[in-house]
C-alpha cells in the first residue's frame, strides 16, 4: 500500500510536470497536481512537498536496488561457495577411491604372488591340471563362508598346506 502511494505520487508530478510543460490551459500544474493526488489519496503530509515525496521515493527505491544488489551478490557468493565446497568434496572422494583402487591392485598383485608360490610348492612336480587343481581348492575356500575370505588368510590357515607353515 505503501509503494502504490507512493508510486501515485510519482506518476502525480510526472503529469503535473508533462502538463505544465505542455502549456495546458485552465488550472495550473500545481492545481492539476493537488488534485491529481486528492483523487488518488495521495496528500503531502506535515507540509511536505511534492519535491521531498519524490527525494523520498528516489530514496527509497535507490535502498531498495541497493539491498537487492547485496542480495544477490550475497547468493551469488554462498552458491559458489558451495560449489567450490562441492568440488573439493568431489576431488576428495576421487583421491579416496584412486587410493583404495591402488591398495587394492597392491593387494591383489601380493596375493597372485602368493597364490603363484603356493601352487609351485604345492604341485609344481604336477602336471598343468594338478596345479589348476590346487588354485581351485584356494579359490573355493575364499568363496565358502566356512573358510576366510582372503586368499592370504586361506592359505595360512593352520593345518591347510604344508609349504605355509614352513
Amino acid at each position: 500500500m505503501k509503494q502504490r502511494k507512493r508510486f501515485m505520487s510519482v506518476l502525480t508530478v510526472y503529469t503535473a510536470s508533462m502538463l505544465f510543460a505542455a502549456g495546458f490551459a485552465g488550472q495550473t500544474a500545481a492545481n492539476q497536481s493537488r488534485s491529481l493526488a486528492q483523487e488518488n489519496g495521495v496528500y503531502a503530509q506535515g507540509g511536505e512537498t511534492m519535491a521531498a515525496v519524490i527525494e523520498s521515493v528516489s530514496k527509497d527505491a535507490v535502498d531498495e536496488t541497493i539491498a537487492t544488489a547485496k542480495a544477490a551478490k550475497a547468493a551469488a557468493e554462498e552458491e559458489a561457495k558451495r560449489k567450490a565446497e562441492e568440488e573439493a568434496r568431489r576431488a576428495e572422494e576421487e583421491a579416496k577411491r584412486a587410493a583404495e583402487e591402488a591398495a587394492r591392485a597392491q593387494i591383489q598383485a601380493e596375493e597372485q604372488q602368493l597364490m603363484a608360490s603356493i601352487i609351485f610348492c604345492e604341485a609344481g612336480n604336477q602336471p598343468y591340471e594338478g596345479q589348476v587343481a590346487v588354485g581351485a581348492v584356494i579359490m573355493n575356500r575364499v568363496k565358502s563362508g566356512v573358510y576366510p575370505d582372503s586368499i592370504s588368510e586361506v592359505i595360512y590357515q593352520p593345518g591347510q598346506f604344508g609349504p605355509a607353515m614352513t
